[in-house]
């Protein structure tokens, strides 16, 4: 278990039934980074459920991005408690009136918003929760 090339690091230090000595564990700062997650189908119940594991673990989370077809009620709740970097609502209309009521977060609709939800290059993960 012990790596001759990187002395300091050790793995599997917690379970390693071959340790010697006490090693610092040593992890890539990256490990440590919040992963920012894009969850679209947000008010459904996988992204509720999506969005209760973020609630427990927000020193390993953070919400990038909300998407939904038309639940503006709920997003709204979800924007304020997660405090994404924007949102998206399919329905174009539904979409406006949600932007009225937060200003400050950009709304984007319709499928294009999608796309951004899905695709910007600053997401580690995207839960798919939508249907069709």
């Amino acid at each position: 278990c012990l790596n001759s090339e990187r002395p300091y690091v050790c793995w599997c230090e917690k379970f390693c039934s071959e340790k010697k000595k006490s090693l610092p564990l040593a992890i890539d700062s990256r490990f440590f980074m919040r992963k920012k997650i894009s969850v679209l189908g947000s008010t459904g119940s996988i992204g509720k459920a999506t969005l209760g594991v973020v609630r427990h673990l927000p020193e390993q989370f953070q919400v990038h991005s909300l998407a939904v077809h038309s639940n503006i009620d709920l997003l709204e709740k979800q924007i304020n408690e997660f405090h994404p970097q924007f949102a998206v609502v399919f329905d174009p209309a539904s979409a406006l009136v949600l932007q009225k009521r937060t200003p400050h977060v950009p709304i984007l609709s319709g499928l294009d918003g999608l796309n951004v939800a899905a695709s910007d290059a600053e997401i580690d993960f995207v839960m798919l929760a939508m249907s069709g």
